[in-house]
């Protein structure tokens, strides 16, 4: 791929309000002048980051989970004639590691439409919304763990191989988006926060 001009660019960024989300943000912002529409769950972390990064962050409150809340942010951007030219899928969750027999299977269902679904919403909703960027691109923030299995992380290494093969189709499609994933290894952020040293 030939490289991507970032320099004033408009990308919507879920898990923006944390990790390795709100680093992206702040580069973006910061080295490129991008503006950033910054989607997470909950609301006061989103205006803290507002008031960190200024007018260039854009918050709104989006339980990525949710189709419709996506068909809300669709409905959004569209009545406010707001342009985008990116969309980078960085939210996500890390069940604690355990045996997939020991684990409640709502835990499962949420991991799964979180990691996973969300792309296929953002992809379903957004992706018509890029049309009019002259470089429209989609990035998706998965895990090495879509790529290497190892015990106690079924649900989170199968929803993030998934992300990563429906990535790969799409890209395959003539929809005019540059599809690309990025897979980080283990890096300490607040998704690790229902581990503990022992695992």
């Amino acid at each position: 791929m030939s490289k991507y001009v970032l320099d004033n660019k408009k990308i919507i960024l879920t898990g923006a309000s944390s990790g390795i989300g709100k680093e992206i943000a702040r580069i973006l912002i910061s080295k490129y002048n991008a503006t950033v529409i910054g989607i997470a769950r909950n609301e006061q972390k989103l205006l803290d980051v507002k008031e960190e990064f200024k007018d260039n962050f854009i918050p709104y409150r989006l339980d990525v989970s949710n189709k419709e809340e996506f068909e809300g942010l669709f409905n959004y951007l569209t009545a406010n004639k707001i342009l985008i030219d990116g969309i980078i899928n960085c939210a996500g969750v890390l069940p604690k590691f355990s045996a997939f027999g020991d684990s409640e299977i709502e835990s499962y269902e949420y991991s799964f439409n979180t990691n996973f679904y969300s792309i296929v919403y953002s992809a379903k909703y957004l992706i018509p919304l890029l049309d009019k960027s002259k470089s429209p691109i989609m990035i998706n923030v998965l895990s090495s763990s879509a790529l290497c299995p190892f015990a106690g992380v079924s649900i989170y290494s199968a929803s993030k191989a998934a992300g990563e093969r429906f990535s790969e189709c799409i890209a395959l499609e003539d929809n005019g988006v540059k599809v690309i994933t990025c897979m980080p290894g283990f890096t300490k952020t607040n998704v690790m926060r229902s581990q503990n040293l022992n695992d």
